[in-house]
């Protein structure tokens, strides 16, 4: 796949373990115009939450969860980290062609379509995860949605 390819649908499962203590969660990004109600995340079993989007290739989108309808949490698997208007950071999902994202979920023959989300098994998560100070900055940072016009 090269730059030039005609963007498609990717479907990316986006995680929030157990251990953000949330009771409800949405996740809010360029994808849906940074909307804290239209894409609310399903409680697993485990206490944590998921969602999986189908999400068009080719940009890197910014994202955050709006956890319990009062704090915002970065993605600890982003795919990176990007500085917001608000002194802060957001978590950055990747689906241009060079990203290892898609490059480790190309189809192969005869196996079912792939779900993108989280490192694979055996990558090195700590490099995927943002430093506590980070992490600490993300949670007390202000609502990093776009104004809508009113």
């Amino acid at each position: 796949m090269d730059d030039r390819e005609e963007p498609r649908l990717q479907r990316v499962t986006l995680e929030l373990p157990s251990d953000a203590g949330a009771h409800s969660v949405a996740v809010a990004g360029d994808f849906n115009g940074w909307s804290v109600t239209s894409d609310r995340m399903r409680r697993r079993d485990d206490g944590g939450f998921e969602i999986t989007l189908e999400l068009r290739t080719g940009v890197q989108y910014s994202y955050r969860y709006w956890v319990d309808d009062e704090r915002w949490e970065n993605d600890w698997s982003a795919d990176g980290y990007t500085p917001n208007l608000y002194g802060g950071e957001n978590s950055v999902l990747d689906l241009r062609p060079s990203s290892p994202r898609l490059r480790e979920s190309a189809p192969n023959p005869g196996a079912p379509p792939p779900v993108g989300g989280l490192p694979s098994p055996g990558q090195d998560e700590s490099a995927e995860r943002p430093p506590d100070s980070v992490k600490a900055a993300a949670d007390d940072a202000p609502s990093a949605r776009k104004a809508e016009p009113g």
